[in-house]
């Protein structure tokens, strides 16, 4: 939990960071969690978009990109439907 703590703590600082990047976040968080996925794990569009209250998939797919792109996670798109796309929560102590 104290790797989350670090994490929220950051965003709170961070102007790029909106509330859909944190619901967005802390929604990857409880699947990794509960997957026990101690690295790269798979993630569900109409699952994570469930969790973390996002209606639009333009919005989901913003909220990603900016995470990825603020090194809060590593993202692994499969461009194939059939193929999950992967997640990778960034180093949280890093930063």
């Amino acid at each position: 939990m104290e790797e989350l703590f670090c994490v929220l703590e950051r965003m709170k600082n961070d102007h790029r960071i909106a509330p859909a990047h944190v619901s967005l976040f802390l929604a990857l968080f409880w699947i990794k969690t509960e997957q026990g996925a101690a690295d790269l794990f798979p993630i569900n569009r109409e699952d994570l978009m469930q969790r973390a209250k996002l209606l639009d998939r333009g919005r989901y797919y913003r909220c990603l990109r900016d995470l990825a792109g603020a090194g809060y996670i590593i993202y692994e798109p499969a461009f194939n439907p059939r193929k999950s796309s992967k997640v990778r929560l960034g180093d949280l102590f890093d930063q």
